[in-house]
């Protein structure tokens, strides 16, 4: 018989489950965060360090084209002093040709009396002299040649290491675009754990919210069936109270619990408005439907009634007749309808829809039209008839 005030608490769950939960929920969203700091911290030192190693590779690539451009400049100057010693041996080659020929007729000459000795070994010494030159020539020619060959072969191995740079540095790229997808993946996944585990903290912390039941009006309380600490079966209820209103439940299935909510629109046997109080957030262990309490304001309802409950889940503008106003002729749907001057006249209709006992027509007619769904076998057109108010023309 105690009398409780509307909003005040008249029954509270035992949370300690609930805040548990809550607990590990909440550490496993803090943990998810603080993996989540610490794989992108770790894959961004990866990718800066891997910029870094890309950045070093093509200073050394630069190096290294500096180096071989270097080098060819180098090998071509060798090329060109390579043809000139080869141009100086074939002169210093021609030249002692000469001197040899010469040499030959001036021992005939010699032999003659007709060349001194001086003269004669002046040209001798001049021929072993021209010989010496032609060696150092072909000396100076190979010296050439080899320092040649060298650069070559040191071209050769500075372009196979700027293969391995370049090889070195896509290497580099490929690490680099890797875990920038792998970052990608990871990060998508632990937000995903993050949202996962933040749903469970809030579906809890409601949970916990919801524990306390109050009082949706001013009321009193009746009975409480349960003592503390005793296990109830969900569905069940924990206390009754009685008030002014009345409570009408009703069952929503699966596909409808969707459609309904604390502002639906509630018709009563046609002509009682109620008011969703509470809408449950289990279904019934028995029915499998969710359980809704409706406020109803009216004493022409008693307790353990059945009733009619109609829930408004959408709207419709649009001219509706009953179905048993209309009638076929020939292929023709028609309504009989009633003038100003209580006289009877036939008008054609086309059903759009059908809504329980009313059916959507296009139809030339104004709203409030009388119509007429009783003894229309034996109306016609122009008959006088009478209207009683609140009667079913």
């Amino acid at each position: 018989g105690e009398f409780v005030k509307a909003g005040s608490p008249i029954a509270k769950l035992d949370t300690q489950n609930f805040e548990y939960s809550a607990g590990v929920a909440s550490n496993t969203t803090e943990q998810a965060r603080s993996g989540l700091e610490k794989t992108i911290s770790t894959y961004d030192t990866n990718i800066k360090n891997a910029e870094k190693s890309i950045e070093t590779i093509d200073t050394s690539i630069e190096a290294m084209r500096s180096g071989i451009k270097a080098l060819e400049t180098g090998i071509s100057a060798l090329e060109n002093a390579l043809a000139a010693a080869q141009q100086n041996i074939d002169a210093a080659q021609n030249a002692l040709d000469t001197l040899y020929s010469k040499l030959v007729s001036t021992r005939t000459l010699h032999e003659n009396g007709l060349v001194t000795d001086k003269d004669m070994e002046a040209l001798e010494a001049q021929y072993v002299s021209q010989q010496a030159a032609i060696e150092t020539a072909k000396a100076s020619y190979q010296g050439t040649e080899a320092e040649l060959e060298g650069k070559r072969a040191e071209l050769k191995g500075k372009n196979a290491e700027l293969q391995s740079l370049y090889d070195s540095r896509q290497t580099a790229v490929n690490t680099l675009e890797n875990l920038k997808t792998s970052k990608a993946k990871d990060v998508e996944s632990i937000n995903s754990q993050i949202s996962s585990a933040e749903i469970n903290q809030s579906v809890t912390n409601k949970n916990i919210k919801d524990s306390t039941l109050t009082a949706s009006a001013d009321c009193y309380i009746t009975s409480v069936p349960y003592k503390e600490g005793e296990f109830i079966n969900a569905g069940a209820a924990v206390v009754t109270v009685k008030g002014d209103n009345k409570i009408v439940t009703i069952g929503v299935a699966d596909k409808d619990y969707s459609k309904i909510s604390t502002a639906s629109q509630i018709i009563i046997n046609g002509k009682y408005s109620g008011t969703v109080d509470t809408i449950a957030q289990y279904p019934n262990e028995s029915t499998r439907t969710y359980n809704v309490d409706i406020s109803v304001n009216t004493d022409e309802l008693v307790l353990g009634e059945t009733v009619e409950v109609k829930v408004v889940t959408g709207s419709n503008t649009g001219i509706y007749v009953p179905i048993a106003a209309v009638f076929n002729s020939e292929g023709v749907d028609y309504i009989y309808a009633v003038n100003d001057e209580s006289r009877v006249y036939k008008k054609e209709v086309e059903i759009l829809s059908i809504d329980g006992k009313y059916a959507q027509v296009d139809a030339d007619i104004e709203s409030g039209t009388k119509v007429i769904t009783n003894g229309i076998k034996n109306i016609n057109e122009n008959d006088l008839v009478s209207t009683e108010t609140g009667a079913n023309e």
